[in-house]
C-alpha cells in the first residue's frame, strides 16, 4: 500500500511538470490575446491553476481591462476554460463528488484520490459555478436572430423575493455570522425568488389572478449579490422582451429593497398587506390606538386590518381556572386588603 501510495505521489509530480511546462509554453497563440474596443493592456501577471495533478504555476498571462465598464479579462484563464481558478477536468469530478457525497466527506475523499487538498468550502464552490455557467450557456446558446418571430410582451410580470432562516448542522455553520452570542448562527438564510405573470381573474375583470404553470423559482445560500444576479437572468430569461408592467413583491426588508434598486428598477415595488399592516403598528400607536402586543405587533393595525379585509373577530382573553376563582380584585402572589377579608367574612 505505500509503496502505490508513493507511486501515485510520483505520477502526480511528474504529470504536473508537465501541464506547467505546456501551460507555460510561449509558442503557442492564446485565442482572444489582444484588447478589444474599449480595452487596454494591463501587463501579464501570474497565477496557480488547480488541476488533478495538483497547483500549477502559470506566468505571463496577459490582462486587458476597460475602465469605462469596469471589467477586466484574462484571455488565456478564458481559452483554457477555467472554473473557479481550476481546470475543467478538476471541476468536472470535483461536481461529479459533490453528487455522491455530503460535500465534507465528499472532499476527504477527493483529496484522497487526486493530489488535491480539497476543503468543503472549496468543493462547494464548484457545483455553483458549473451551474451558472450552464445558465449563460442556455440563456446565450441562440441567437437573437435565430430565435424565431418574438414574443409580445407580457402585460404583467410579477417578481416576488423573501428570505428565510434554515436550521443547519454545526459544521455547515462555520464562519457565518449569526445573532446569537458572540455572533453564532443556528440558521443559514436561503433566499428565494419567483418570476411569474398575472392576467384578469375569470369573472372578476377588476381582481388579478397569477396565470397557470407560469412561475420559475431561484434560490441559493450564497449572498445578496448572486441571489439578486439570478433573479435577474432568470427574469431575461423569461421575458426577452420587456413586460409592459413588472412588480416587485416582497416584504419590505432592506436588502429585498436593495435588490430591486439594484437589479429591477424599472419594476413597481409592491409590500405585501400583512407587512404593511404589520409597519403601519408604530404609527397607529402614536396616534392613540392600543399598544402593541407582545409578538411586537399592533393590535389594532394587523388584527383591526384583517377584521376590515377578513371578517376576524377579537376573542377575550383566556384566564386560568385558578384565576377564575380568585376573589375580585384580589392579584397573584399579594394579600386581599382588610375591605375584602371583611367583605368575604360577612
Amino acid at each position: 500500500m505505500d509503496l502505490e501510495n508513493a507511486l501515485h505521489a510520483e505520477a502526480s509530480g511528474l504529470c504536473r511538470e508537465v501541464l506547467r511546462c505546456l501551460l507555460n509554453a510561449r509558442e503557442v497563440a492564446v485565442r482572444g490575446d489582444f484588447p478589444r474596443e474599449g480595452e487596454q493592456g494591463a501587463g501579464r501577471r501570474g497565477r496557480e491553476v488547480a488541476t488533478l495533478f495538483g497547483p500549477v504555476r502559470v506566468e505571463g498571462r496577459a490582462y486587458y481591462h476597460n475602465a469605462a465598464a469596469g471589467t477586466g479579462r484574462f484571455p488565456f484563464d478564458d481559452a483554457l476554460g477555467l472554473v473557479n481558478g481550476a481546470t475543467p477536468a478538476l471541476a468536472a469530478r470535483a461536481v461529479e463528488a459533490a453528487l455522491k457525497e455530503p460535500y465534507a466527506a465528499a472532499a476527504l475523499s477527493f483529496s484522497r484520490s487526486y493530489a488535491v487538498a480539497m476543503t468543503p468550502d472549496v468543493l462547494m464552490t464548484y457545483p455553483r459555478a458549473v451551474a451558472a455557467a450552464a445558465d449563460r450557456f442556455v440563456r446565450d446558446a441562440t441567437p437573437p436572430e435565430e430565435a424565431g418571430p418574438r414574443k409580445a410582451a407580457a402585460a404583467c410580470a410579477c417578481v416576488a423575493a423573501d428570505g428565510t432562516g434554515m436550521p443547519m448542522r454545526r459544521r455547515e455553520l462555520r464562519r457565518v455570522k449569526g445573532r446569537g452570542p458572540g455572533g453564532r448562527a443556528k440558521t443559514r438564510e436561503a433566499k428565494i425568488g419567483a418570476v411569474f405573470e398575472i392576467q384578469p381573474a375569470p369573472g372578476e375583470p377588476k381582481e388579478r389572478a397569477r396565470v397557470p404553470d407560469s412561475t420559475t423559482y431561484v434560490a441559493t445560500l450564497g449572498r445578496k449579490a448572486e441571489f439578486a444576479d439570478r433573479l435577474r437572468g432568470e427574469f431575461d430569461r423569461r421575458f426577452p422582451v420587456p413586460p409592459q408592467v413588472t412588480l416587485f413583491l416582497s416584504d419590505g426588508a432592506k436588502w429585498l429593497r436593495g435588490v430591486r434598486r439594484t437589479h429591477f428598477p424599472f419594476a413597481v415595488e409592491i409590500l405585501d398587506f400583512y407587512h404593511a399592516a404589520e409597519h403601519l403598528g408604530p404609527s397607529s400607536t402614536s396616534r392613540g390606538s392600543p399598544a402593541r402586543n407582545g409578538n411586537g405587533r399592533s393590535e389594532s393595525g394587523v388584527c383591526g386590518s384583517r377584521k376590515a379585509r377578513w371578517g376576524c373577530s377579537s376573542k377575550p382573553p383566556k384566564t386560568s381556572p385558578r384565576a377564575r376563582d380568585r376573589p375580585p380584585g384580589r392579584k397573584s402572589g399579594k394579600k386581599p386588603s382588610a375591605t375584602l377579608r371583611r367583605t368575604a367574612r360577612a
